[in-house]
């Protein structure tokens, strides 16, 4: 054989083994990610949770994992307590990694989509919430390292982020009677949030609220600094929500009414301290009543109370009401045979005095 020719037959070998090698590990990859990681994701997700979170309960119906996209797809997601009590669930979590984080030198993601989340926040009797506890079993325990103050936070994208159809369940346990609120339906978008510097990117929330009424809050959200500003406004909101959580510290009926509250705000966290601004909020408080238990006639009625433009600054300590509108109440007042009013005993009573109103901080402002 020619010298040229055995040349031309060694190129084609070495190429073809070249070829059989990356078609080799792109079916190995395929096989991998396609197939066996999904299969270990379901098989191996409840031992590791059991193994790291005090025997908790994890599950996942289904995982699909593409090696080629880098997209990570999982159906009925839940974890719970040992003793099954749910504590949050997903009907569909989908996110979708870039390979252009490596550009970026930051964690990129194009897509995280949550479908029928279903999260269940407890106060435990001993005031601690269920959802710190896991996180402190995630880390055994031990209190988190400390962070230095110039270290910045891990570098991250989120280009879009959606939570659709989503259920926000909270109960506290920590007084004398159980109280609980549901949010549903939540969804929420987010475009464009990331922790890199001086970015901020939109959001759009909407829920509505137990017992009726609406929440609708936009602006835009930064995560470096910590800052947000936009809209946000409540719509035929009953106290009745709200009453649950502290009916143990007053004498009353269920109260009755509905509130409208709608503002422009401006958040802002710097060294730790929050600074917050409301500006243009109206209040409207329409057919309050406030009956004490057994009364034949409540103590008071209103129509309507309405706020209007008003400021809340808590930097600088100041609220402005320009306009206060209160019409067409009633007030009623009993004396007992001891000459107590009945309006002194709303409150109820504590086994331990009231503790003393803390001193304002060295050099506060006054508000």
């Amino acid at each position: 054989m020619p010298g040229g020719t055995r040349k031309q037959a060694l190129i084609r070998i070495l190429r073809n083994r070249w070829l059989l090698t990356g078609a080799g590990l792109l079916a190995a990859s395929a096989l991998f990610g396609f197939l066996l990681l999904p299969w270990l994701v379901v098989r191996y997700l409840p031992d590791i949770v059991r193994d790291n979170l005090q025997q908790r309960q994890a599950s996942v119906a289904e995982v699909r994992i593409n090696p080629f996209l880098l997209t990570f797809e999982a159906k009925d997601l839940k974890l719970a307590e040992r003793d099954g009590t749910p504590i949050i669930g997903m009907r569909r979590l989908v996110v979708d990694f870039e390979t252009s984080s490596l550009l970026h030198w930051a964690w990129v993601f194009a897509d995280i989509a949550v479908d029928g989340l279903d999260l269940n926040v407890v106060t435990r009797p001993d005031g601690r919430l269920n959802l710190m506890q896991v996180v402190a079993d995630a880390r055994g325990d031990g209190p988190p390292a400390p962070k230095k103050k110039d270290e910045a936070p891990t570098r991250m994208v989120l280009k879009h982020v959606v939570l659709s159809d989503g259920r926000l369940s909270y109960v506290d346990r920590s007084g004398p009677s159980p109280a609980s609120a549901t949010l549903t339906p939540v969804n929420l978008e987010l475009d464009d949030v990331s922790t890199l510097p001086e970015r901020k990117g939109p959001y759009a929330v909407q829920a509505r609220l137990p017992g009726g009424g609406t929440l609708r809050w936009r602006g835009e959200v930064s995560l470096r600094p910590v800052a947000s500003e936009g809209e946000l406004s409540v719509t035929q909101f009953t106290p009745a929500n709200v009453w649950r959580f502290v009916q143990d510290q007053f004498r009353l009926d269920l109260p009755e009414g509905t509130v409208d509250f709608a503002t422009r705000y401006r958040f802002l966290l710097v060294d730790g301290k929050p600074q917050l601004l409301l500006d243009g909020a109206n209040l409207k408080l329409a057919d309050l009543s406030l009956r004490q238990p057994g009364a034949k006639q409540p103590l008071l009625t209103l129509q309507k109370i309405e706020a209007s433009g008003a400021r809340f600054d808590l930097q600088r300590r100041e609220l402005t009401v320009p306009k206060l509108d209160i019409g067409d109440g009633q007030v009623t007042a009993g004396i007992a045979r001891d000459g107590t009013l009945d309006w002194q005993t709303i409150a109820a009573s504590q086994a331990a005095p009231a503790a003393a109103p803390a001193a304002p901080a060295s050099g506060a402002r006054p508000w």
